[in-house]
């Protein structure tokens, strides 16, 4: 599994998603996607478990510079977590947060979210990332 994450913590889960609507969209990446919601699914049961913050595990869990990838990529010029503090100021991530925690608080039925999840999509064969992809929605 090959998030941005580096996790050192392996959990099964199984469940298995529904909705009642299809996505009208591709969904490839040759599996990373669906590991990506896997991975999160670890991370969310961490956070539960440990009564602490999803965020503050994924950051504790971030590749640090000169570890290797799964791919033996060794990570240099590596900025993702000072990207991902300017983002969290930019957008005021932490009191949209609280905000929505609280409409969930007060809403028994309608429910909101709000998620901020660096994710690096590798490619084994691939010698060096190309490209980043970077989304922010509002």
């Amino acid at each position: 599994m090959n998030r941005e994450l580096s996790l050192k913590i392996l959990i099964h889960i199984r469940r298995v998603c529904k909705t009642n609507t299809v996505s009208n969209t591709a969904f490839r990446g040759f599996g990373a996607p669906q590991g990506m919601l896997v991975a999160e699914n670890y991370i969310e049961a961490i956070a539960h478990k440990l009564n602490l913050d999803i965020d503050h595990i994924r950051e504790i869990n971030l590749y640090e510079e000169g570890q290797k990838t799964p791919y033996h990529q060794k990570v240099i010029d590596y900025h993702v977590p000072t990207m991902l503090q300017r983002i969290k100021v930019d957008v005021d991530y932490e009191r949209r947060k609280k905000e929505i925690e609280q409409f969930n608080r007060e809403n028994r039925w309608r429910k909101k979210g709000l998620a901020l999840v660096p994710t690096k999509f590798g490619l084994a064969f691939v010698s060096k990332p190309r490209f980043a992809r970077i989304q922010s929605f509002p």
